[in-house]
């Protein structure tokens, strides 16, 4: 049997609720200032990205995710659509499996982006090196051993769901759209953050470990899933609406479709029917 080559480090199955009925996609690159339209699996993809030449099976990774992290997006996300539309402002739609089947599919995503992927990389070459110079190292690591290493620590089950807690911890809320003239975007690094006290999307890398920063996941051109930290002044004004389903103002909806922008690796993401950001 075939073994999967084109590995998508955004999966597929997320990127088709921002695609159309014809199974086009939006897309915008900044790096060529260039705007087009191609299917979901010509991006946010990468030939044999997870294949670990080290394990019996090579594409262990790819198929981890495939059986565990992908099968719960689209029956969580359409539970969360169907709740859009016949939901009121302000009415709870988020209980404690929703929860637990988003923090899953949210970190699931955080670690096999592109970008988190390696920033994690660049961590374990420099723990390498620091270790070779100090008496505990007595060799360095091939760059393949570090990153069959690396595969075998963050793309595990137990490793998912014991730092998926920390998004647990935080304020759910759900913003949607009014209009389809104002629509939510995403990215080949869509699950993003805006830290609040220096009001920058462009602190972090990536990680619910940074304190006071607000998560943004768009689930949809429609709807974003935005997670506040529980113990930052600005977020207690929200406290009331958590798990709740909220109107999202348009300035709202610019300023998440912005952040996707800035935290890209370099494409974002946009139903066709949508009128692209004029600020790009």
């Amino acid at each position: 049997m075939a073994q999967p080559r084109n590995h998508h480090f955004v999966p597929q199955t997320y990127l088709r609720y921002f695609s159309a009925y014809d199974g086009k996609i939006g897309v915008f690159d900044k790096s060529t200032q260039k705007r087009f339209e191609t299917t979901t699996h010509n991006i946010a993809a990468k030939r044999d990205f997870y294949r670990d030449t080290l394990l019996k099976d090579e594409f262990y990774w790819e198929h981890f995710y495939a059986r565990k992290a992908e099968p719960l997006i689209p029956h969580t996300f359409d539970m969360v659509r169907f709740a859009n539309y016949c939901t009121d402002n302000a009415c709870k739609i988020l209980n404690s499996d929703f929860r637990v089947k988003l923090s899953y599919i949210i970190f699931s995503q955080i670690i096999r982006a592109n970008k988190a992927y390696q920033t994690w990389l660049n961590y374990g070459s420099q723990v390498n090196r620091e270790r070779f110079l100090s008496r505990e190292g007595s060799y360095l690591l091939s760059n393949k051993e570090i990153r069959s290493r690396l595969l075998r620590m963050i793309n595990s089950n137990d490793f998912v769901l014991s730092e998926m807690e920390s998004l647990l911890s935080m304020i759910w809320l759900v913003y949607r759209t009014a209009s389809k003239s104002n629509s939510f975007q995403t990215s080949d690094n869509p699950v993003a953050f805006y830290h609040i006290p220096s009001k920058s999307c462009n602190i972090v890398e990536y990680g619910p470990i940074y304190k006071n920063c607000v998560i943004l996941f768009p689930i949809s051109d429609e709807l974003c899933i935005v997670l506040c930290p529980p113990d930052n002044t600005e977020s207690h004004i929200l406290m009331p609406y958590s798990n709740c389903i909220l109107e999202a103002p348009v300035d709202l909806i610019n300023a998440c479709n912005e952040i996707q922008l800035q935290q890209c690796i370099r494409q974002t993401y946009y139903k066709p029917y949508q009128k692209p950001s004029t600020k790009y």
